[in-house]
């Protein structure tokens, strides 16, 4: 029995000391901070899921001191308050839980989904809790519905620290009259800002600070609203079937480097010399689309360094598109399974119209990026003729290609002569992910906001 307590007591001292001798034990606090906050689930994992204590940070505050104690002592792992009264994905955390977060973080990242459809007093009482704070809140994602409106409209909300805006709404015409939400326009620190609505609902906002800007309103207010943004950098449009003017007082935005439109006629408004960037997403791209490219392009003189395309066109217009584009060195094609006029295509035009020929066009691209999200199947050998074709003739400026999708592997005999290229040395990247990584990787190529997704 006593040779039994020598060994046990030896086994515990034993462990004790290999712990202290443990690399993790010697690894910073700063540094395994950063790593727990890897740790976090994505924004679209998030929604639907109850927050509990299996969550990060909750679960690693409870594996040891030494870890509890970084957790504690690192706000940044308790910044991001998710939110979710929409009926089909509801995440509504307790009021504990939340006032635990407040307590423990210092700057605060707010998602909060209001919906008409839910009891409206949680809504209310959650979001007076957070308001109390508001003076921490450095980025906000905030669906409004009509019982949180009256809540914004007060003087005594201060949003100091606030960087960052994503409002959202349904059809304000359920609501009735709408008083103007006008909270955030004494935000100093507010540089970016989307709007997705379905109608309107006046508010204003500080525009002469903004950098970054998405907008779905109507076209009608949103030409007043951009005349302000003499600061914008970054600006993507979306419009689905609205009537356009014919004409109009163009839009100069002297900063602005990477625009994304979704409606080609958008271009006819606007001069941006500085631009760099280009996106545009439309279902099938005709010829008269094309009308509206060189004037713009003539009106602002800019050289563009990059372009995307979201959507489907022809041969023939694909070989006119990049005729118009002679400078361009960054590329990227997203294939997002509109109805193009063959469903059964499984090779995307751009690609064939990329592959060298005698009378290439815009040899100088240096990087090619692809994404693929159709329902059937994708001809990766097309795609592999066309990058070895970049790599091996022609110039020989490629110097990147990325390839998205999610709907099958390609065949080995191509995954081997993919392999072949980034030996050779391309620098190729291959991502076979779900659909919510695809479209965070996709939108991030047409300059659209992903702090939220």
């Amino acid at each position: 029995m006593k040779f039994e307590e020598e060994r046990a007591s030896l086994i515990d001292h034993r462990q004790r000391n290999q712990a202290i001798l443990s690399p993790l034990r010697r690894m910073p606090p700063e540094l395994l901070g950063d790593i727990f906050s890897w740790t976090f689930r994505p924004l679209a994992e998030s929604w639907g899921r109850h927050e509990s204590m299996a969550d990060t940070p909750w679960v690693l505050s409870h594996v040891c001191r030494c870890w509890r104690d970084i957790c504690l002592s690192t706000p940044s792992l308790w910044a991001r308050i998710l939110i979710n009264y929409t009926p089909f994905s509801p995440r509504v955390p307790t009021l504990p839980l939340v006032k635990t977060r407040l307590q423990r973080a210092q700057k605060l990242k707010i998602h909060f989904y209001a919906s008409e459809k839910s009891d409206h007093l949680p809504q209310i009482q959650m979001l007076r809790l957070l308001l109390k704070h508001s003076s921490r809140w450095e980025e906000l994602s905030l669906r409004l519905s009509p019982s949180i409106v009256p809540l914004l409209i007060t003087n005594s909300i201060s949003f100091t620290s606030l960087k960052r805006l994503w409002l959202e709404w349904d059809s304000p015409v359920i609501w009735g009259p709408t008083p103007s939400l006008d909270c955030f326009l004494a935000a100093p620190c507010l540089v970016e800002c989307s709007i997705i609505n379905d109608g309107f609902v006046p508010m204003m906002l500080p525009l002469h600070q903004f950098t970054r800007c998405e907008l779905t309103r109507p076209w009608d207010e949103r030409a007043d609203f951009l005349q302000m943004g003499v600061n914008l950098v970054e600006l993507h449009i979306c419009l689905e079937d609205e009537l356009w003017p014919a004409h109009g007082e163009i839009i100069h935005l002297p900063l602005l480097r990477r625009l994304s439109v979704g409606r080609l006629e958008t271009l006819a408004h606007f001069k941006t010399p500085s631009l760099d960037g280009l996106a545009i997403s439309v279902c099938t791209l005709v010829t008269s689309d094309l009308d509206y490219f060189k004037p713009f392009l003539d009106r602002s003189e800019c050289r563009l360094h990059s372009f995307a395309v979201n959507g489907w066109l022809s041969t023939d217009i694909g070989v006119k598109l990049l005729q118009m584009l002679p400078s361009i060195s960054e590329l990227a094609i997203i294939a997002v399974g509109y109805n193009e006029p063959d469903p059964e295509q499984t090779t995307h035009p751009l690609i064939t119209v990329l592959t060298v020929s005698p009378r290439s066009l815009v040899p100088q691209l240096r990087s090619i990026s692809f994404g693929w999200t159709r329902g059937g199947g994708m001809n990766y050998r097309t795609y592999y003729q066309m990058l070895a074709s970049r790599w091996r003739g022609g110039t020989a400026a490629l110097k990147t290609a990325t390839l998205v999708t999610g709907e099958h592997d390609p065949d080995p005999a191509t995954l081997a002569d993919l392999d072949e290229l980034c030996r050779e040395g391309l620098d190729l990247g291959v991502s076979v992910c779900g659909r919510d990584a695809q479209y965070a990787c996709m939108h991030r190529w047409r300059y659209g906001s992903t702090w939220n997704l």
